[in-house]
């Protein structure tokens, strides 16, 4: 049954996409195998026009396609934090939660792993890299709880409830501890522009965006825990 819903529901998103034909022929298409990183939407550009983010999404189906295997066996770490930084550059941060979310299932992708974007834009490369060390530390602190990456909350709530019953609080730290995220390297280059940017005034940003002279919502849906 699991294998047939697998199969059915990519057809099922994509003919309830908004562009169902541009998102087949995006789907189908077999080179490259892994989705090139679309044109970076400037931050002056998405707070003039704020409706061009929700069009980018609209043509790839999202969030719908974040949940069908043509879709995520295709797409790449970097990819999902661009989506993180222009979801929130809109101020969704529920959205920002949600592909927070599709990261953490992602086991393969590790968050130390995500390549060096070297994006030119100084506010743009400090948004990346504060939301990139934000998933490393929200990610840690629900390790920190016996929740580990396993791909399916099916497999690892009960997991976390096993560890909790059967090793010792010292060994429970120890285990958890061996499986914690780190931010990528280039992070601590990015250090954001010279004058403080505002995205957004009615939210708190916390201080690895106000470090780097930024004002986003968003960093706090990171951890959905």
């Amino acid at each position: 049954m699991a294998m047939f819903v697998a199969w059915i529901l990519p057809f099922h998103v994509i003919s309830h996409s908004p562009h169902p034909c541009r998102l087949l022929l995006q789907l189908l298409r077999p080179y490259p195998f892994y989705f090139p990183l679309p044109v970076p939407l400037s931050p002056t550009s998405i707070i003039s026009n704020p409706s061009v983010v929700q069009q980018r999404m609209d043509n790839a189906g999202l969030p719908e396609s974040r949940y069908i295997w043509p879709f995520y066996l295709r797409d790449t770490p970097l990819r999902c934090l661009y989506r993180i930084y222009e979801w929130a550059s809109i101020g969704r941060p529920l959205q920002v939660g949600y592909e927070t979310q599709y990261f953490w299932d992602q086991v393969s992708w590790k968050v130390e792993d995500i390549p060096d974007p070297r994006d030119p834009d100084p506010v743009r490369y400090a948004v990346l890299a504060g939301f990139a060390e934000t998933m490393a530390i929200c990610f840690n602190e629900r390790i920190d709880l016996g929740l580990l990456r396993m791909g399916n909350d099916g497999l690892t709530n009960p997991h976390a409830t096993y560890l909790r019953r059967t090793l010792s609080p010292e060994e429970f730290i120890a285990h958890t501890e061996r499986h914690h995220e780190k931010a990528p390297g280039w992070t601590a280059g990015a250090r954001g522009p010279a004058e403080p940017f505002v995205f957004q005034t009615d939210c708190w940003s916390g201080g690895i965006f106000t470090k780097r002279n930024i004002e986003i919502c968003g960093g706090g849906n990171m951890d959905w825990i």
